[in-house]
This record gives structure tokens, C-alpha cells and sequence, in this order.
């Protein structure tokens, strides 16, 4: 069976996916499961990661500044216990 410790982290990584597809709209850019052909470095994400909301926030501003990206996709992997990949894919 699971501890609570493992609930609380995946749910922890869900709000940072809900974060970031609330923050990716509030820049214009459309949400499109279909839009996993192309993405950069995954961002990582684990307990203790200060500096992850910095890091969601440049991607999704680097993405809505250009003007060749109108899609994304944001999706995760777990990779270890409480350890994640966030995949931030567009077109």
C-alpha cells in the first residue's frame, strides 16, 4: 500500500502541471494534447526544487515571445520516489 507521502507528492506535481497550463494560458498560448512532437530539456522536479515556478515561468515566456509556437502540451514522468520530469511540449 502507499503512505500518504506518496499521495501528497503526486499531488504536488499535479498542481505545478495545473500551474503550468494556467500560467501557459495566461500568456496566449493554447493547450493541445496533440503538441508532443518537439520540446526542450525537461524541467526537473523533486522535493526541495527552490527554484522550479522560475523555471515554468521563463520556459512558457521564452514560448509565447515566439511567434513560430502557438501550441503546447505540458505532461510529466516520474523518473524516482517523488522525483519528475515536466515536459513542456509545443508546435
Amino acid at each position: 500500500s502507499r503512505g500518504l507521502g506518496d499521495v501528497y507528492k503526486r499531488q504536488d506535481i499535479d498542481c505545478w502541471i495545473s500551474y503550468a497550463k494556467s500560467t501557459a494560458v495566461s500568456l496566449g498560448l493554447t493547450l493541445d494534447s496533440s503538441a508532443t512532437d518537439c520540446w526542450d530539456n525537461p524541467i526537473s522536479a523533486e522535493q526541495g526544487c527552490i527554484y522550479l515556478e522560475r523555471d515554468i515561468n521563463s520556459r512558457l515566456k521564452r514560448y509565447a515571445e515566439d511567434e513560430s509556437i502557438t501550441d503546447i502540451c505540458i505532461w510529466y514522468e516520474c523518473v524516482g520516489t517523488d522525483k519528475y520530469l515536466i515536459y513542456i511540449g509545443y508546435a
